[in-house]
């Protein structure tokens, strides 16, 4: 009876194994990972990058993680009591609900939860109130691995809740730190009062460091120059810089018009990534006037910018009067005659050519633009590094200011940046319609018959043997003779034919002459 007893109790216990199963639910937190995939955009990357500067969604990110290690944490505490052949020699059976002794093991599973997670809590924070405690053997083993988890938590964790908590953000460091640098500077030059304000307004803003770098440009060029960077890594770095949805650095018509001369180097990339800085422009900004002093040379990351002009009879007119609120307020009434889509560049004539005058053009941002801003006299650094570079961008330089002056002569009527974009997608369209049809007929006029034979589509095979006729030299007299022999085939046919239909209506005749007459009853 014993046996049986003793069977039957195991037997019972037996059920609680399926109690398992709801560990699996665990796994559909995995799902979340998908949201990853959100993060390859560029507009979503930018704002999580804003937030990783921050300070409240730092401090977030660390209490929602302690909380999750706590939760694990206390479930495996439910779990582990549970799991005991006697639950009633586990914590679950003498944790006491209220006063009158009432055990835990009889509430519901969420007041097992709470009072795990309490516990928990007091384990991780070391504070220990001594309330409740391990009594088994398995309960002792895992109170001992979640001390151990506790003080990584507690020394890793809440350190840098603390340390978050004491310090600034970086941006609002550098935009305090920047304040007071200007601050310092319009006192010294004694700044009108109305004219300082605009200034430290600016300088305490977030436009004021944004794209600013936060790096030591001449410690990593020493890096990268130093032979440090491993090859295989070297030769993967140049395609992932600045890069966009649809460009990024080594896209761009800056460098790669460099390729058909000679073959770039990967530390020519990421030299050239150092010493740029990021420039975001909103849709109607001036990025330069013509006449002004030429500092830099701007790449298109994304976005489209112009080179804007006031249309007139005789072309388009870009000069703009003195002063900078009458700068501003011109070029905004100017029509765009040359744009530059993400991937292009423009500000380079200045810089290899016309390096003794200002600004030859008036530049405006089209839409929401986001330029790499290159400094001359640290582009003067990479010539010397690469002297063959420069010779090639003088003369792309000198080719592009003649096509640049060419569409300004073009410039009659006003237009916008769209109106302006689809006339410009029209003509491209004309212009490789053209080429395409004079290479057609050039190919197919130089196919052979096997050539034509081996056409999959039957209307291109057919049209390819029309074209390639029309376009063979002609010869009047055999093709004269063609026709006269076709005709008299032709004619002999016709007379053959003829006598075929005179014999079948002479057969007919015939036939209703024999046939007998017949009478109509009446």
């Amino acid at each position: 009876s014993d046996k049986n007893e003793t069977g039957e109790v195991n037997l019972n216990k037996l059920p609680r194994l399926a109690r398992l199963q709801r560990c699996t639910r665990i796994l559909r937190i995995l799902r979340l990972g998908r949201l990853v995939q959100l993060s390859e955009t560029s507009s979503i990357s930018q704002i999580l990058e804003s937030l990783r500067t921050n300070r409240a969604y730092r401090i977030g990110n660390y209490t929602c993680l302690f909380f999750w290690t706590v939760h694990f944490a206390a479930c495996g505490w439910v779990a582990c009591a549970y799991m005991h052949e006697d639950i009633n020699q586990t914590w679950l059976y003498s944790r006491a609900m209220d006063a009158k002794g009432k055990p835990l093991l009889d509430a519901p599973p969420l007041d097992h939860w709470c009072h795990a997670m309490y516990f928990i809590m007091t384990v991780f924070t070391t504070v220990g109130f001594g309330d409740m405690s391990a009594f088994t053997r398995g309960e002792m083993a895992y109170v001992s691995f979640i001390m151990l988890i506790g003080a990584m938590v507690n020394g890793v964790i809440v350190s840098e809740v603390i340390a978050t908590l004491t310090s600034m953000d970086k941006s609002a460091q550098q935009r305090i730190d920047q304040r007071e640098l200007c601050k310092d500077f319009a006192r010294h030059v004694n700044l009108h009062h109305e004219c300082r304000d605009k200034f430290l307004e600016w300088a305490g803003s977030d436009m004021s460091v944004k794209g600013k770098t936060s790096f030591d440009k001449e410690k990593m060029q020493s890096l990268v120059l130093s032979g440090a960077i491993p090859r295989q890594l070297l030769g993967q770095l140049p395609e992932q810089l600045f890069n966009m949805k649809n460009t990024s650095l080594v896209k761009n018509k800056f460098v790669s018009c460099c390729k058909p001369f000679f073959a770039l180097p990967p530390r020519f990339s990421l030299l050239m990534s150092v010493i740029m800085r990021q420039k975001y422009c909103n849709r109607g900004d001036a990025i330069y006037f013509k006449n002004d002093h030429a500092f830099n040379i701007f790449l298109v990351l994304d976005g489209i910018c112009a080179a804007v002009a006031q249309p007139s009879p005789a072309g388009g007119l870009d000069d703009v009067p003195a002063g900078e609120g009458k700068q501003a307020e011109t070029i905004r009434s100017f029509s765009p005659y040359r744009i530059y889509p993400s991937g292009s560049y423009f500000g380079d004539y200045e810089i290899f050519v016309s390096t003794k005058t200002g600004r030859q053009a008036c530049m405006r941002s089209e839409t929401n633009s986001k330029l790499l801003v290159v400094d001359k006299h640290e582009l003067a650094t990479l010539i010397l590094e690469f002297p063959r570079s420069e010779d090639i961008w003088r003369r792309m330089a000198k080719q592009r200011e003649q096509k640049r002056l060419r569409k300004l002569q073009t410039l009659h009527k006003a237009t916008t940046i769209y109106t302006f974009a689809v006339n410009v997608v029209i003509a491209w369209y004309k212009h490789t319609s053209i080429l395409r049809k004079n290479a057609t007929k050039a190919s197919v006029a130089a196919m052979s018959e096997v050539q034509l034979s081996n056409l999959e589509d039957r209307r291109l095979r057919e049209h390819a043997r029309i074209s390639r006729q029309a376009h063979k030299p002609r010869d009047l007299a055999l093709e004269m003779d063609s026709l006269r022999a076709e005709m008299k085939d032709l004619r002999g046919t016709m007379k053959t034919e003829m006598f075929k239909v005179h014999a079948v209506l002479d057969e007919i005749r015939s036939a209703m002459i024999q046939m007998p007459s017949q009478k109509v009853a009446i």
